[in-house]
């Protein structure tokens, strides 16, 4: 393992067993010490979750408490207002101004990151990582994104060669067929969630009476 950090954001509306084996091979594959899981408090770019930040929060801490170098990280809850990606990863290198930092997004997410808060300046602090699922057509990106990424885009973590940002680096991850979408829509039926989400995550859900 590496001194690197890993940060994977998201709204995590409820997290799920595909967010935990996303983080778990991503930060085996990077060989980094820590991951780091972001809940959103207000997300830009998609429809307000159905739970409360604080209980995103929640169910993120009891889904990963045992779970060896995956940690939650609460700063845009903390900070409240809209959770701009770029804002996070401004902290996290002042934070660690020599470590190797690396933001995880999905292909979906990434072809459409010229619609980002400050896209441009993303890789001057952190290297992306875009998970790619094995047998999945690749969204195009548009060519501003395309001309920006010239001189970025690697294959391997290899190439990376010590830098501590910089690059973009597509991995093919294999990913389980699970939906934060899918599991609210099921909840809301009255429909069994169970191995979809975390038994202590799924108990926080029926006592909490959420996405009803």
């Amino acid at each position: 393992m590496t001194s690197g950090i890993a940060i994977y954001g998201g709204t995590f509306d409820p997290v799920h067993i595909g967010h935990l084996r996303s983080a778990i091979d991503v930060r085996a594959l990077l060989g980094v010490s820590e991951l780091r899981m972001v809940p959103s408090y207000t997300p830009p770019h998609r429809e307000q979750p159905g739970a409360s930040a604080l209980a995103r929060l929640e169910m993120l801490n009891l889904a990963t408490r045992d779970l060896s170098g995956i940690v939650v990280d609460d700063r845009e809850i903390q900070r409240s207002g809209v959770s701009y990606s770029i804002d996070t990863l401004k902290e996290a290198r002042l934070a660690h101004p020599e470590a190797p930092l690396f933001f995880v997004m999905g292909q979906d997410a990434f072809a459409l990151i010229h619609t980002w808060h400050e896209w441009r300046s993303l890789t001057d602090f952190v290297h992306l990582v875009i998970l790619e699922r094995p047998g999945a057509e690749r969204p195009q990106p548009t060519n501003p994104v395309l001309e920006w990424l010239q001189g970025k885009e690697i294959h391997q973590v290899v190439e990376l060669g010590g830098r501590t940002c910089g690059q973009v680096l597509k991995v093919k991850l294999a990913q389980l067929d699970v939906s934060a979408t899918d599991i609210r829509r099921r909840c809301h039926n009255g429909q069994a969630i169970d191995f979809l989400v975390p038994a202590t995550v799924q108990d926080y859900i029926a006592a909490h009476e959420l996405y009803q």
